[in-house]
């Protein structure tokens, strides 16, 4: 007797992996080539940041969980207004500044990362 499958059992909702293998490879071929340093397609190396995405990137990285809790309860304590001012001149004249710093001289001296201790010699005892 032949039987009738139904339609759930006739399709499956995902591609399955001998399928979905030729896809990947023919629509990220291009973006492989260029992260893996293809000469021919090293674009991604080639770019830099501007100075508006360096900065929204270490506000971000800066912004840890006790911070926000933090400011939030600052916020409802003082206001927000206030509180914004104040976190974004200390974020701007004092934070920034030495992130900044701590990151070029960690890529100046070629090393992933760069403590306080490091820019500083004299704390060192050397």
């Amino acid at each position: 007797m032949d039987e009738k499958m139904s339609i759930m059992e006739e399709t499956t909702a995902y591609p399955t992996r001998a399928s979905a293998l030729p896809m990947i490879k023919r629509n990220h071929w291009l973006f492989y080539r260029k992260l893996f340093g293809d000469s021919e397609f090293s674009l991604i190396r080639e770019r830099k940041l501007t100075f508006k995405e360096f900065v929204v990137i270490t506000v971000i990285l800066h912004m840890n969980v006790n911070r926000v809790i933090h400011m939030s309860d600052m916020g409802l304590r003082y206001g927000t207004g206030h509180v914004a001012v104040i976190y974004i001149l200390f974020q701007l004249w004092i934070d920034m500044p030495l992130m900044m710093l701590c990151s070029f001289l960690s890529s100046y001296c070629r090393k992933s990362y760069l403590t306080f201790w490091d820019c500083v010699p004299l704390f060192q005892g050397k």
